[in-house]
């Protein structure tokens, strides 16, 4: 009977070890992504894959983006190791939602995309952050986006005007 008792009682005080008061996650050990609200738009030929910006089809000194407040908005034109060009579009987090940039080219080549935005602190330790949770253009074609955290990076499909 006694041998009965003490393993139960074993068994006991392994159960009840294991169960902590304290389910939260230890911050002081988790590495965060500082939160970047950019999208990266890079243009590519849907013929062969070339990049438009790279190759300079797309000339980047004459390109303009207007919010959809009409308010002019800086690009950057970033260059990354073995992905090609993008085009990097600040997001405004003010207010989330719906947004659009209209892109402009040349006088006679724009389009608009749009996009909605929300905000996201879900996570215990890291954030806020930005989630994108649809992208869609009014004229080209595009890489399927799927709703993820800021930044996004989307490769839209221009046609040569040959």
């Amino acid at each position: 009977m006694s041998k009965k008792l003490l393993l139960l009682w074993c068994i006991s005080m392994m159960v009840f070890s294991c169960k902590s008061d304290n389910d939260s996650i230890d911050c002081s050990v988790v590495n965060c992504v500082a939160p970047e609200d950019t999208l990266y738009l890079r243009f590519l030929n849907p013929g062969n894959d070339d990049d438009l910006l790279a190759n300079g089809t797309i000339d980047t000194d004459v390109i303009e983006v207007f919010n959809e407040k009409g308010g002019t908005v800086s690009i950057t034109i970033q260059e990354f190791s073995g992905s090609n060009t993008f085009m990097a579009i600040p997001v405004s987090t003010d207010s989330f939602g719906e947004k659009s940039f209209a892109i402009s080219f040349t006088d006679d080549t724009s389009f608009t995309i749009n996009f909605e935005t929300s905000y996201s602190d879900d996570s215990e330790c890291c954030g806020p952050y930005t989630i994108m949770e649809s992208f869609t253009t009014d004229v080209y074609s595009h890489d399927l986006v799927e709703p993820s955290i800021l930044p996004a990076f989307v490769s839209i499909y221009i046609p040569s005007s040959d």
